[in-house]
C-alpha cells in the first residue's frame, strides 16, 4: 500500500510539476504577447509620426520651390533694371559730354562731304566725257 501511496504521491507530484512547468510557459507567452503588442503600438506610432513627417516635409519642399522661384525671378528683375539704370547713366554722361552733338556733326559732315565728292566727281566725268552740264538755272 505505500508503494501504491507512494506512487500516487509520486504521479501527483510529476503532474504538478508538469503544471507549474506549463504554467511558466503560459506566463512566458502572455509576456511575449504583451512584449510584441508594445512593439506593435511603438511601431504604429514611429509610422504616424513619419507620415506626419513625410507630409510636412512635403509640404515645406512645395514652399521652397516656390520660395526659389520667385527668388529667380527678382533676381530677374532687380538684374533688368541695373541694366536699364546704367543705360539711363550712360545717356546722361553721353549727354552732358555733348558725345550726341558730336556724332549729330560727324553723321552731318559725312552726309555733306559725300554730297560735294559726288558732285565733284558728276562734273569731272562729265568734263572728261563731254556730257553736258547742266544749266545754272536748273539748280
Amino acid at each position: 500500500m505505500k508503494t501504491q501511496e507512494e506512487a500516487e504521491h509520486n504521479e501527483v507530484l510529476e503532474l504538478k510539476n508538469a503544471r507549474d512547468q506549463m504554467r511558466n510557459q503560459l506566463d512566458r507567452m502572455h509576456y511575449v504577447n504583451e512584449n510584441l503588442q508594445d512593439s506593435s503600438r511603438t511601431i504604429g506610432k514611429t509610422k504616424d509620426a513619419m507620415q506626419e513627417y513625410d507630409s510636412k516635409l512635403a509640404s515645406a519642399a512645395k514652399a521652397l520651390g516656390q520660395l526659389k522661384r520667385k527668388t529667380e525671378e527678382d533676381s530677374r528683375y532687380i538684374w533688368w533694371s541695373f541694366y536699364f539704370f546704367i543705360g539711363v547713366v550712360a545717356y546722361i554722361v553721353l549727354r552732358r559730354l555733348k558725345v550726341f552733338k558730336m556724332i549729330y556733326y560727324g553723321i552731318s559732315f559725312g552726309m555733306w562731304s559725300t554730297g560735294s565728292v559726288l558732285e565733284a566727281v558728276q562734273s569731272t566725268s562729265n568734263a572728261l566725257f563731254g556730257e553736258p552740264q547742266p544749266a545754272e538755272t536748273e539748280r
